[in-house]
């Protein structure tokens, strides 16, 4: 049984399709910091910062990339680290050939369907049975409408009724 949408949240849709956008673009903004050596495959910055202090000794991760001469990239890469949670919009992600962000087609209807409600089958039960009776009410000529609405006795004679 198909689901009936009640609602969308089309400014909650946008919003987040909107920061997606977003976090793409600081993301492909430090591109080329992550396909250095030093940072190559790591997802988040708890793992750079491992894997500097890893390297060097030290305990501080921005001393350690500074003993390592890359200072200014791993400040870059924080930045943008601290602003985008890479986790929570890996799904609508991927990275194409020449190593750039970009979002998947599939990543709207995605955002979307997390702000769609539907119906219940209740609902759906009942709006079945008002679709129903606006057909046969609908199916009813004008002039005996008038009639029902205004109440004419003539017109609930069981002689003069449509046959349905």
């Amino acid at each position: 049984m198909s689901k009936r949408v009640r609602t969308i949240n089309g400014v909650a849709v946008n919003k987040e399709f909107s920061q997606l956008k977003a976090d793409v673009k600081k993301l492909n903004s430090i591109k080329d910091f992550l396909q250095l050596d030093e940072f190559k495959g790591l997802k988040n910055i708890d793992e750079i910062d491992n894997l500097l202090n890893n390297k060097v000794g030290f305990k501080n991760a921005l001393l350690s990339s500074e003993a390592l001469g890359v200072g200014s990239e791993y400040r870059a890469i924080s930045k943008v680290f601290f602003d985008v949670d890479i986790q929570s919009i890996e799904e609508h992600i991927s990275v194409d050939v020449n190593g750039l962000f970009t979002i998947k087609e599939e990543a709207f209807n995605s955002i979307q369907e997390k702000y769609t409600i539907y119906f219940t089958e209740a609902e759906e039960r009942k709006l079945k049975q008002i679709e129903k009776a606006m057909q046969v009410l609908n199916s009813i000529p004008n002039n005996w409408k008038q009639r029902l609405i205004f109440g004419n006795k003539a017109v609930f004679n069981s002689s003069n009724l449509p046959k349905l």
